[in-house]
């Protein structure tokens, strides 16, 4: 049986090899790139694969060495996405996917879920705003194996991609998973979000002397 240390060591290795193969291959497809780390290194015990979080220091780390001068895209992101939440702050949304947990490039999708009734009430919302969309639809890993198919709606904000997935009310009690560990994917509230970036903000560490 693998030590705690050598269990450790492969997620490590994993998430190294993830990011490697997104920063050269593009940022559409995080599960994909650790299932194929997870491969390479002959893991196939899903509870020794990184949590996203871990992939994002992996990535964070990744950009402070050997990225010079690089663009903020994911605080870009996030700005967007607070925006868009704030039009359906009723809805109680969430920032979800790569933006959410940090490792974004200049195409990377703004994935926001939304808790509602009926999707109409997403449709009025846009309708309402004269903003155009498309409609299309996401399948989804909720608890003990369960998938199904929630309604979606893709749309053009500032230059950035933005996908509303409709959940239903009742997801709440079982949100959407990680599809490689099973567990709840990770998602930020509005109030994370605009905390979140408050403390990421240059000008607002500049004025305060850190």
């Amino acid at each position: 049986m693998a030590s705690q240390r050598e269990r450790q060591r492969v997620r490590q290795l994993i998430a190294a090899e993830a990011v490697r193969l997104l920063s050269e291959g593009g940022l559409s497809a995080v599960d994909a790139a650790r299932r194929k780390a997870a491969q390479r290194y002959g893991c196939a015990d899903q509870r020794q694969w990184p949590e996203a979080d871990e992939i994002a220091a992996a990535w964070a780390e990744h950009q402070r060495l050997f990225a010079v001068e690089r663009p903020d895209h994911t605080n870009r992101l996030r700005r967007v996405a607070r925006e868009v939440m704030g039009l359906f702050a009723d809805l109680d949304p969430e920032l979800a996917g790569a933006v959410a947990t940090g490792i974004a490039d200049a195409h990377t999708r703004v994935t926001l879920r939304l808790y509602a009734e009926a999707p109409e009430q997403v449709v009025f919302r846009l309708l309402d705003r004269r903003i155009p969309w498309q409609e299309t639809e996401r399948r989804l890993l909720f608890g003990a194996g369960r998938r199904g198919v929630r309604p979606a709606f893709r749309l053009q904000v500032d230059g950035a991609e933005v996908e509303l997935v409709v959940l239903r009310p009742a997801d709440r009690a079982d949100p959407p998973r990680d599809p490689a560990t099973g567990r709840p994917a990770q998602a930020l509230g509005l109030g994370e979000l605009v905390a979140l970036l408050a403390r990421d903000d240059p000008q607002r560490r500049s004025a305060s002397g850190t």
